[in-house]
């Protein structure tokens, strides 16, 4: 009997191996794409971005993008009127990855512009693979001044306290990152005083992150212009990962402790190899704004 049940067992896995792959489809994709770049890029560094910004393009026509936003209203008063402006970001992620070339990329032409701004027309073609997006759904929320819920906001002046409230389904693993407007990453979880990859979670259980009463590393809005927008990714997975390596704790100008950084360079390259391999990854974006007082 024993003998008779291997190849069924055998089969079995190869057809969940067979369901796997095709729930993540592959397709051939094409496109022409224009892409200029600034003066201080070289050549060299244009074509490549073309040729990358034309890749994304073609995911992009086949599969589709994950859209964020959000909007923010400003109020000014003076002694004779009130006005007010809207700042609306989106951020857009294409829902596939770029597998292989078919055909070489090709320049197809090569502009300058008057304030030698360069602009490269390419054609791209190959083989991309759908990303399926995660069913867990858990549950998040940034705090301003307070660990409740009730605190929730996503508008901070600059010296605020910084929370977020998590609760997922699942057993799983947790790393949240906020990008900058200067093109800095800074990993605010696992803590900087942490010597784990990731921050471990259990199901159903409410953690209160970045609050000292609960183990966690305090966090200081902060800004140096009047005003900032930084970008809060909080990515979470049933399957074990590693956070991207990084340069360790900072200091700003004024002597403040910055949580460990890497570039955006960096940080999109550790992060496109873990949404390729895991399908099962939730990544949640969510722009704040933080004033100065």
């Amino acid at each position: 009997m024993t003998m008779r049940k291997a190849p069924v067992i055998f089969v079995c896995t190869l057809l969940l191996h067979a369901l796997a792959a095709a729930a993540q489809k592959e397709k051939t994709v094409e496109t022409e794409y224009t892409y200029c770049a600034p003066p201080s890029m070289s050549p060299l560094e244009a074509r490549q971005r073309a040729i990358e910004a034309a890749r994304t393009e073609a995911i992009a026509n086949e599969f589709g993008r994950i859209v964020s936003s959000n909007s923010f209203v400003n109020m000014m008063t003076s002694d004779t009127k009130t006005t007010s402006s809207v700042n609306f970001f989106s951020e857009s992620e294409v829902k596939g990855e770029w597998v292989s070339d078919v055909e070489k990329p090709t320049v197809l032409g090569m502009e300058t512009m008057d304030d030698m701004t360069m602009c490269f027309t390419v054609r791209v073609k190959g083989v991309a693979r759908e990303i399926v997006s995660a069913p867990i759904r858990y549950e998040k929320k940034i705090l301003r001044n307070g660990t409740d819920d009730t605190h929730e906001s996503d508008d901070f002046k600059d010296g605020d306290r910084f929370y977020m409230s998590f609760r997922s389904p699942a057993n799983g693993y947790l790393v949240i990152y906020m990008l900058d407007e200067e093109g800095k990453a800074y990993r605010l979880l696992p803590y900087p005083s942490s010597n784990e990859p990731v921050f471990r979670v259990e199901h159903d259980k409410r953690y209160v992150l970045f609050d000292a009463q609960q183990g966690g590393d305090g966090i200081v809005a902060y800004c140096t212009r009047e005003m900032e927008f930084n970008h809060i990714y909080t990515i979470f997975s049933p399957h074990p990962f590693t956070r991207s390596l990084d340069n360790g704790i900072g200091q700003s100008e004024t002597g403040l402790a910055l949580p460990p950084e890497l570039s955006m360079k960096e940080f999109q390259k550790w992060f496109t190899g873990v949404r390729k391999y895991d399908k099962d990854i939730a990544v949640d974006r969510q722009t704040i704004r933080i004033k100065k007082q």
